[in-house]
């Protein structure tokens, strides 16, 4: 404990001095990586690095996570911990990032090596263009970063499209950017089986619903996540679990499912044809006990979208 600087952790809490002993043990002792994450735990590692005065400690401790988790951390640190860590990670420029305009500043004063001067420099460059337009570029990693990080809640997403104004934009740059979206989601590869995965593809769905209000065509694009949608809620093993699900979801994503279930008789497939078709009798069973809204509109309207 020498080289950790008590100041720090006379900030925390019983629990959560007990919570940083677990964490050291198991990087140090069992020399084992840190598995998931909620946000206050993200934020007692960011004390941890910061209240330990040896550089390696710091890097041993910052490596330990998932790079998500490295992502959440950073952004929780003070400018001298970020600038010596920047100098490690090789995920200085996803870091930068999702600094704010102020953070990306004091990080810019306090770090002295050229080349990181240079990448935070070029990040703030970057995000306006002549007109003081925003690249749509970083608004998609920003994007897919909240999408892979549990800790971020649902709101973070709204955040984002108000610093990137979605209607300065040409409908080129913006099929570009939507089918950029679609394809870096798909690479991910998620199964839709749990909770988190859940939370994950509720944030694209969001996140593609605010992308549809200004390019309609968003909507054609994610026909296989809401397919996989589909077969998840088939799986659910009764209707209370089934309007838990569905509650959250957008109407348009909701609206483009009911669109799809009802086209089953079309399917060529013999299992997909049944989950289909079983969930659609399901959902209009649903629809007419619990009078949803969002399911009644849904099967009101024929066209799609």
């Amino acid at each position: 404990m020498t080289h950790i600087n008590q100041e720090w952790l006379q900030k925390l809490s019983t629990e959560q001095i007990h919570q940083a002993g677990m964490m050291l043990e198991t990087i140090f002792v069992h020399k084992k990586t840190i598995g998931l994450m909620d946000h206050k735990r993200i934020q007692l590692m960011a004390i941890l690095i910061q209240s330990v005065d040896l550089l390696t400690m710091k890097k041993t401790l910052f490596h330990s996570l998932s790079d998500q988790h490295k992502l959440e951390v950073f952004c929780e640190l003070n400018p001298d911990n970020q600038a010596q860590l920047l100098e490690e990670s090789p995920l200085g420029q996803k870091c930068i990032i999702l600094l704010s305009e102020k953070q990306k500043q004091d990080l810019l004063d306090t770090v002295s090596n050229q080349e990181l001067k240079d990448m935070i420099s070029n990040q703030q460059n970057q995000v306006k263009t002549k007109e003081g337009k925003r690249s749509l570029h970083h608004c998609i990693q920003e994007c897919l970063i909240i999408i892979q990080s549990p800790a971020k809640p649902l709101v973070e997403i709204k955040k984002v499209f108000e610093r990137w104004p979605l209607d300065q934009f040409s409908e080129e740059e913006l099929q570009e950017t939507c089918q950029s979206l679609v394809a870096e989601f798909a690479v991910l590869k998620l199964p839709l089986q749990n909770q988190d995965q859940f939370l994950m593809y509720l944030k694209f769905f969001q996140i593609c619903s605010l992308f549809h209000t200004v390019y309609p065509k968003m909507i054609s694009l994610i026909e296989a996540q809401i397919d996989c949608l589909i077969v998840a809620l088939y799986k659910m093993p009764n209707d209370e679990w089934l309007t838990k699900i569905i509650t959250p979801i957008p109407s348009l994503i909701i609206f483009q499912m009911v669109h799809l279930l009802k086209r089953f008789p079309q399917i060529a497939h013999f299992d997909k044809k049944t989950i289909y078709s079983k969930l659609l009798k399901r959902v209009v069973e649903l629809a007419k006990n619990t009078k949803s809204k969002k399911l009644i509109q849904a099967f009101q309207n024929e066209a799609t979208p």
